[in-house]
């Protein structure tokens, strides 16, 4: 929460409903987008994963080319988010 990135995502792998566990996984993602303000995702398995992380970099790619985040980055360059990490606890 305090890296520095401006739209967190939590990615949810598979179908929550086919565990023993559906409802308390289900509440924990509720959770986690509603009071800690993520944007939670699912995908199917892992072939939707990849290709919804495929997106995403072509997604972010396309939106730091514009001039306009020029001044105002989405997403904060590799180097820089590993510097704010380091400074946390």
């Amino acid at each position: 929460m305090r890296c520095g990135l401006k739209r967190l995502i939590y990615l949810v792998e598979g179908d929550p409903n086919a565990l023993e566990s559906a409802e308390s996984i289900k509440t924990a993602c509720m959770t986690t987008e509603i009071l800690e303000g993520f944007d939670v995702q699912r995908t199917s398995g892992l072939g939707d994963t990849l290709r919804k992380y495929g997106y995403l970099t072509q997604y972010y790619k396309s939106l730091a080319n514009e001039e306009e985040h020029v001044n105002f980055p989405i997403c904060p360059p590799f180097d820089q988010f590993i510097e704010r990490c380091q400074e946390l606890r």
